[in-house]
């Protein structure tokens, strides 16, 4: 039960996230794949009795797909402008513990991300699409149209994050974790305007991506005290 009250006790510890992020609105009629984009983070924290504060290095993916109702189809293009922001997650939590060993626990957590850098103003971004739907009786429409970027001038580099947290030990000396949050407050990181002809109907529209949506994460954490050999020395005896 040594490594049990090391691990819970007081002290630093690492942990890393991944997970993904379903957008924040979604576009209709579309699984999850197209309105879901990946992130992780690596962090560093504290705890102390029931609190912990965590800080470290992350990356967000997030692209600004589009879809084009046609009627008769719906043309989907993947755009990836904009699409990698790094930043910096800062996140404070409380833990309920649900057993007297304190082996699962969950609670609520806030947080901040500084985004580190916007490389949309860095950049001319331009897609070009020249393709076609073929049908089942070999009718085929084709699809002709651009993608541009649109500078963001001013951008806010932060957002904001809540949730709950569940975390649970294994090997008696880290735990893993699920964590349901909502990322709110984001600024936009990608601007883009659309510019597609459909047999001879010209669709037009600006459309703009954020940050926002819920996120569904997975952690590994890993308590410092049970790699200190003089704590250990110190509860034997």
């Amino acid at each position: 039960m040594i490594k049990n009250d090391l691990s819970n006790a007081d002290g630093f510890y690492l942990m890393a996230y991944g997970g993904f992020r379903i957008k924040q609105p979604t576009t209709p009629e579309q699984d999850i794949y197209f309105n879901s984009s990946g992130q992780f983070s690596l962090v560093f924290g504290y705890k102390w009795n029931n609190y912990s504060l965590e800080a470290g290095y992350g990356q967000f993916s997030a692209g600004n797909p589009i879809a084009i109702d046609h009627g008769s189809f719906v043309w989907n293009e993947w755009i990836v402008y904009g699409i990698n922001t790094p930043h910096v997650p800062i996140t404070f939590k409380y833990d309920i513990p649900l057993s007297d060993w304190k082996t699962v626990r969950f609670g609520p957590s806030f947080g901040t991300s500084v985004l580190l850098s916007d490389n949309t103003l860095t950049r001319d971004f331009t897609f070009r699409s020249n393709g076609s739907v073929i049908f089942n009786d070999q009718t085929q429409i084709g699809v002709a149209g651009v993608v541009k970027s649109i500078p963001i001038e001013i951008r806010k580099h932060f957002l904001f994050n809540a949730g709950m947290h569940l975390e649970f030990q294994v090997f008696n000396s880290s735990f893993m974790s699920l964590n349901v949050t909502r990322n709110f407050g984001s600024p936009v990181i990608s601007n883009i305007s659309v510019d597609y002809l459909i047999e001879g109907i010209n669709y037009q529209f600006n459309q703009e991506a954020t940050l926002n949506g819920f996120r569904f994460d997975f952690g590994w954490k890993l308590p410092l005290n049970i790699l200190d050999k003089q704590k250990k020395m110190a509860m034997l005896k």
